[in-house]
C-alpha cells in the first residue's frame, strides 16, 4: 500500500464539483481529482495499491463548502477502482456518515473481483510523468503534467503514466506514443533509452524543451539539441519513429497519434467532467472500460449528482462487441444498457466490458 496524504490545498482536498464566489451573484465552478496520483502508481506496474489520505477543506480548519459528504467519499473510492485497480479514499473516523460508502465499496470489490483482477491497462499513448523533477529544483513539469492530464481527460483519451523507473529500464510494453508535458530535465540514460524507443518506431510528443544533467558529453548535447530544434507543428523522423512538438501541454489531446473514447449525450456540456480509463485482458480478447462522473458536489450536506443520460460511449472498433454495462456504488443513479454501446444514465461510477467474441449485452 501506498498512502498519498493530502492534508492542504486552495479548494480543499476532496474530489468532486464546487464553485467559488466572484463578483457580486457570480460564480465560477470547478472540479477536481486525484487522477493523477492513482494513474502514476498504476504506471509502476506493481502490485502496490495507493490510498489517498485527505483531510478536507484545508487543514487543519475545514470549509464546510468543501467538504465530504457520502456522495463524495463514493467519488474517491470510485478514483480508485477506475484509475487503480483498486485502493481506497481513507476519511476521518465518521462511521455513521461515511460507512455506507465504504461498505458499498468492499461489496462491490467482493462480489465483483473479476471487474479489477487480471486485467492491464491499455492504451498506447503514454504521459510521461516524473515527480522527482521538484527534486531538482525544477516544479514547472509538476504543473504542465497535471495541465496535460487534465485535458486529456476532459478529451476522454485512453493514456497510461510512464515513471521514471520505467524509462530506465526502457518498459514501454503496449506503448508507441509518448507525450512529455512542459519541460524536462533527463540523465544520458534516459535520453538514450527515449532515443532508442523512437528508433524503434514510437512517436514522441514534446510540449516544452529538454534539458541534461551534468556532466553531458558534447554529442550528447548535439543530439538533444536536434529534439529541441524542432519547432511548434513540426515534426522530425529518426529511424522507424518520429518526434513533434505541439508547444504547449494543453495541446496534447490534439496528437493524431491518441486514441480516444467518443461520448454522446443530450446534456454535452457535462461530459468535459467525465474521466474514462481501460482494460485489456491478459489475452487479449476483452476491454473493460471504467466511466467516472464528477458532477458530485462537495459540502457537508449532499447535493444531487449530475446524472448523465444516454450516454453513448463508442469505443475501437477491434474492441468487438458491448457484454456488459453496469452501475457501481450507486447502481440506483448509475449506468443500464440500453441498446448499442448507449447506457440510460451515468450517475457516479460505471463499467462496460467490450469482447471481440460477440455476445448479448447485459
Amino acid at each position: 500500500m501506498v498512502l498519498y496524504e493530502l492534508s492542504f490545498a486552495t479548494f480543499g482536498t476532496y474530489p468532486g464539483t464546487f464553485s467559488i464566489p466572484l463578483l457580486g451573484k457570480a460564480r465560477k465552478q470547478f472540479f477536481q481529482d486525484s487522477m493523477l496520483e492513482y494513474r502514476f502508481l498504476e504506471g509502476l506496474r506493481s502490485r502496490a495499491r495507493p490510498v489517498v489520505l485527505t483531510r478536507g477543506g484545508g487543514y487543519p480548519r475545514v470549509i464546510p463548502r468543501l467538504d465530504i459528504n457520502p456522495q463524495v467519499a463514493a467519488l474517491g473510492l470510485a478514483e480508485a477502482a477506475a484509475f487503480s485497480g483498486g485502493g481506497g479514499l481513507a476519511t476521518r473516523i465518521q462511521e455513521e456518515v461515511y460507512g455506507e460508502a465504504n461498505n458499498r465499496f468492499r461489496k462491490m470489490v467482493e462480489q465483483h473481483p473479476e471487474y479489477f483482477d487480471g486485467w492491464k491497462p491499455y492504451a498506447r499513448s503514454a504521459l510521461l510523468f516524473f515527480p522527482e523533477q521538484q527534486y531538482i529544483g525544477d516544479y514547472s513539469h509538476m504543473y504542465d503534467a497535471r495541465v496535460a492530464l487534465r485535458e486529456l481527460t476532459r478529451n476522454h483519451a485512453l493514456f497510461q503514466v510512464i515513471s521514471e523507473r520505467r524509462v530506465e529500464q526502457g518498459d514501454f510494453e503496449g506503448v508507441t506514443h509518448l507525450m512529455i508535458p512542459g519541460r524536462v530535465t533527463l540523465t544520458d540514460r534516459q535520453f538514450s533509452v527515449l532515443e532508442d524507443f523512437v528508433e524503434n518506431g514510437g512517436t514522441i510528443t514534446l510540449s516544452g524543451k529538454i534539458s541534461l544533467l551534468a556532466p553531458v558529453s558534447d554529442v550528447m548535447v548535439r543530439r538533444v539539441g536536434e529534439w529541441n530544434a524542432v519547432g511548434i507543428g513540426q515534426t522530425m523522423s529518426r529511424g522507424k519513429g518520429k518526434i513533434a512538438n505541439v508547444g504547449y501541454p494543453r495541446k496534447l489531446p490534439s496528437d493524431p497519434a491518441l486514441e480516444t473514447v467518443l461520448l454522446t449525450s443530450d446534456r454535452s456540456e457535462l461530459l468535459d467532467r467525465v474521466a474514462v480509463n481501460a482494460y485489456v485482458s491478459e489475452d487479449g480478447g476483452s476491454y473493460m472500460l471504467h466511466l467516472v462522473n464528477y458532477h458530485v458536489p462537495q459540502g457537508r450536506e449532499p447535493q444531487p449528482v449530475s446524472v448523465i443520460r444516454n450516454l453513448g460511449v463508442t469505443v475501437p472498433v477491434a474492441w468487438g462487441k458491448v457484454v456488459l454495462a453496469e452501475g457501481m456504488l450507486y447502481p440506483e443513479l448509475s449506468a443500464i444498457g440500453r441498446g448499442k454501446n448507449v447506457l440510460e444514465q451515468l450517475g457516479i461510477y460505471a463499467v462496460m466490458k467490450w469482447s471481440d467474441s460477440g455476445g448479448a449485452a447485459q
